[in-house]
């Protein structure tokens, strides 16, 4: 449609595994569709609100007015997940290998 084609799939014979790494490289770089264009109008909708909101407010993202939109979280890898369970469960030892009580402020 976009690209002149009738269907993607007509574009998977034609590209080679490189060209196609090129576009997706290209896209990320300077998106269009879709996308873009719903990143386009909530540019102006949060210019024209953070127009009229009180100084020394949390100014609008554009993103807050694109449907669809939803910020990528970060996956906590599982070796982060076993150190993190590990830093809870295990207790801090002194050098003589006895455990750390905190003590009790007078």
């Amino acid at each position: 449609m976009a690209l002149g084609v009738i269907h993607p799939d007509y574009l998977l014979k034609k590209l080679t595994s490189t060209q196609l790494k090129e576009w997706e490289l290209y896209h990320d770089e300077e998106p269009w569709g879709e996308v873009q264009q719903f990143y386009q109008a909530g540019i102006i909708a949060s210019t024209l609100v953070n127009l009229q909101i009180k100084k020394g407010s949390q100014p609008y993202l554009a993103t807050e007015f694109m449907p669809y939109y939803k910020e990528k979280k970060r996956v906590q890898t599982g070796e982060e997940m076993r150190d993190a369970l590990l830093s809870i469960l295990t207790p801090v030892k002194s050098d003589k290998n006895t455990i750390v009580k905190k003590r009790k402020k007078d």
